[in-house]
């Protein structure tokens, strides 16, 4: 995409080089760099995956959907920085890759954040045969309120597994605002830069179960995929948030809402999929979105 003036070698600065390129539609942009020495001979890059402007919403408050197209990482930049390191949600991928099966990666910084696949030792295909639209939220540690939605966002660290278990021993966390009596929050949970992704030959995929919820705090469990054998000796960093089930609005110049809400009554078995609908606050008429970002947990 475009060719750069070699810089003297002997400069007082070093050399260094920097390229801003303009796109124009939003999605995954693929890049390396290519250089020629004297003798002809190239040497390339690596690949990276740039997701470009997916991010919407506030200073405190950011949301999108990731194009996802292999198993590499992919960073994507917040349409605003925000004042501390956020905590980065993400929604489940969807039914396009039925043979491929893998658990996920998410590291994060005040201006971007990367997203990477990491397949299960027991995956039928080891990458992606379709693009994967993966949704994610983004908000700044603390307490937030939309409208008469409260919403919690917190770290809290793991327990370790004891000699006795393969996963981590139960956790237990308390709230710093209960919500009222009587209110049973919709909870979040992921693992924040989690470990055991450091070399190829002791990755393991990690996933956080949450349950027993009350309006004062939750449990939660963190298992590695069955097939790796691994115990979970390390502690792990835990993001969660915690919100009212209702409707609310998050910036009301952007006409942002966040709608948030348990499924249906009937537990989701295997492969059975149920349909689930966004309600208004006190109504009993489905509510409609205009092209929602949809995040999904099992609690």
């Amino acid at each position: 995409i475009a060719t750069i003036t070699p810089k003297d070698k002997n400069s007082a600065e070093g050399i260094s080089y920097a390229y801003t390129d303009t796109v124009g539609e939003p999605g995954a942009y693929i890049y390396r760099v290519q250089a020629v020495a004297h003798n002809n001979k190239r040497i390339t890059t690596e690949e990276v995956t740039i997701n470009v402007a997916p991010s919407k919403g506030t200073d405190s408050f950011q949301y999108g959907k990731l194009t996802v197209g292999s198993t590499d990482a992919t960073t994507t930049y917040y349409s605003g920085t925000f004042n501390e390191t956020p905590c980065v949600f993400t929604g489940a991928a969807t039914n396009k890759n039925t043979k491929f099966y893998a658990g996920t990666i998410v590291k994060n910084n005040k201006t971007n954040f990367t997203y990477q696949f990491m397949p299960w030792a027991t995956t039928k295909e080891n990458n992606l045969s379709n693009t994967e639209e993966v949704p994610f939220l983004a908000l700044q540690e603390g307490l937030h309120q939309f409208d008469g939605l409260d919403c919690e966002v917190g770290i809290v660290t793991s327990n370790k597994a004891t000699s006795s278990n393969p996963w981590t021993d139960i956790t237990e966390v308390t709230f710093h605002n209960p919500f009222p009596e009587g209110i049973t929050p919709v909870v979040f949970a992921e693992i924040r830069n989690p470990s055991y992704t450091t070399s190829s030959t002791s990755k393991t995929s990690l996933i956080v179960r949450v349950f027993d919820v009350t309006n004062t705090g939750f449990k939660f469990i963190i298992y590695p995929e069955k097939a790796s054998s691994r115990k979970v000796a390390i502690a792990q960093n835990v993001q969660y948030l915690a919100i009212t089930p209702g409707i609310g609005t998050v910036d009301s110049e952007q006409e942002i809402i966040i709608s948030a809400g348990h499924g249906t009554d009937n537990p989701i078995y295997g492969v059975t999929m149920r349909d689930n609908f966004f309600y208004a606050n006190g109504t009993e008429e489905p509510l409609k979105l205009y092209s929602p970002t949809v995040l999904a947990a099992l609690q």
